[in-house]
C-alpha cells in the first residue's frame, strides 16, 4: 500500500496494517519514544512541503498536529527532527520552514500541543535550510539543535543551540563554521 502505516506486535505476530493520515508521498519519517513510557511521537514530511505530527498512547495514534503546511525544505533534506527531553518526559518537534531564517518547534508536554515558537538564534538564509538535528542528553533536560544549509554553492554552514529546560528558552546559538 501507498502512504504511511502502522502494525502492532502481540507477542507473536503484528496485526493488520490500519493508515497513519492519509498522504500517499510521504518523504521523511521519525518515530521517537518517551523515555520510560508507552508513549512516541511520529513526525512526517510529504511531498507538498508539509510536516504531520502524531502522539502514539499505547495503542493509538492521536493528537495531530499540522506543523507545517508546504514550506518544509524538499527530500533529500531532513526539514525536522524529534526528540524527548530525558527526564521531564516533553517531546519537542523542530522543524525548518522556508520562509523563516530561524528553526521553529512546538512541544507536546503529554497533555496538549504548545504554540509554535521561534528559536533565538538565526540558523540559515532563506529557503536555504537542507538538514536539522535535535539530540536529547541523556544526563538532563537540555536538547542540542544544529542545522546545515548550502549558504553558497559548496559551502556548508552549520548552527547550533541548546534548549534550557531549566528557563525554557533556546541558548548559546552559534554559527559554528
Amino acid at each position: 500500500p501507498a502512504g504511511l502505516y502502522r502494525a502492532t506486535w502481540n507477542g507473536t505476530s503484528l496485526d493488520t496494517p490500519i493508515a497513519v493520515g492519509n498522504n500517499t508521498d510521504v518523504q521523511w519519517v521519525r518515530l521517537e519514544p518517551k523515555p520510560s513510557a508507552d508513549e512516541m511521537l511520529l513526525t512526517y514530511s510529504d511531498g507538498t512541503g508539509s510536516i504531520y505530527s502524531y502522539v502514539w498512547d499505547g495503542s493509538t495514534f492521536t493528537n495531530k498536529m499540522d506543523i507545517l503546511t508546504g514550506y518544509a525544505s524538499a527530500a533529500p533534506a531532513q526539514p525536522f527532527d524529534i526528540a524527548y527531553t530525558q527526564s521531564a518526559g516533553v517531546g519537542f518537534v523542530v522543524w525548518v520552514d522556508t520562509n523563516s531564517t530561524r528553526p521553529k518547534y512546538r512541544y507536546w508536554d503529554g497533555y496538549e500541543w504548545s504554540a509554535e515558537t521561534t528559536t533565538s538564534h538565526d540558523h540559515c538564509d532563506l529557503d536555504d535550510a537542507r538538514w536539522i538535528e535535535l539530540a536529547s542528553n541523556p544526563k538532563n533536560n537540555e536538547l542540542l539543535l544544529v542545522t546545515f544549509d548550502a549558504a553558497t554553492a559548496g559551502s556548508v554552514d552549520v548552527n547550533a543551540e541548546v534548549w534550557s529546560s531549566t528557563l525554557c528558552v533556546w541558548l548559546a546559538g552559534k554559527e559554528l563554521d
